[in-house]
């Protein structure tokens, strides 16, 4: 019994290692310390722990599919995975993944919340074929949030990239 026990905490930090590594190809686009992860699962209760877990980490990583085109090999953008883990110091090693904005848009909402000490927090849902999930990451701050939103949304500024100009539309 007590081997069976060991070897179920094993092969399950095993697989939460797994998790956080790179799948083949995949880039590290952002990482984030987040102060508190809410995370509930319609099919899969104990995925992850259903109260407020607090100082867990997140990794976004950009998927892209390489295929032939004019005599060449050429990537392609295909999404990104989402991996958010415990910290390794905390009770219990947990952690979940999801695929995000490969076959459908994203549905998140920002919250700021002024009662908690203005926390910077986003809701993200996914809807998939037999389950709903919701998760909270709460932020340090406001520019942590902001950061993870635009990897998500393609609106970073890249390593070559500069901004010309900016203007406000009126219609």
């Amino acid at each position: 019994h007590d081997f069976r026990t060991l070897w179920n905490v094993v092969d399950h930090s095993r697989k939460v290692d797994y998790n956080v590594r790179p799948e083949k190809g995949e880039v590290l686009a952002h990482e984030a310390q987040l102060v508190e992860v809410q995370y509930v699962d319609s099919s899969n209760q104990r995925a992850f722990p259903s109260e407020k877990v607090s100082r867990c980490r997140a990794m976004l990583w950009e998927r892209y599919e390489e295929f032939q085109h004019g005599g060449a090999v050429r990537k392609r953008h295909h999404g990104f995975r989402l991996v958010v883990a415990t910290e390794s110091g905390h009770k219990s090693l947990s952690s979940f993944v999801h695929l995000l904005g490969a076959d459908s848009p994203l549905n998140f909402e920002f919250i700021t919340d002024a009662a908690a000490h203005g926390t910077t927090a986003m809701v993200i849902r996914i809807r998939e074929e037999h389950r709903q999930c919701r998760i909270l990451l709460v932020f340090r701050d406001m520019d942590s949030r902001q950061a993870l939103y635009n990897k998500l949304n393609g609106i970073d500024v890249k390593e070559r990239e500069t901004i010309v100009g900016k203007m406000a539309l009126t219609g």
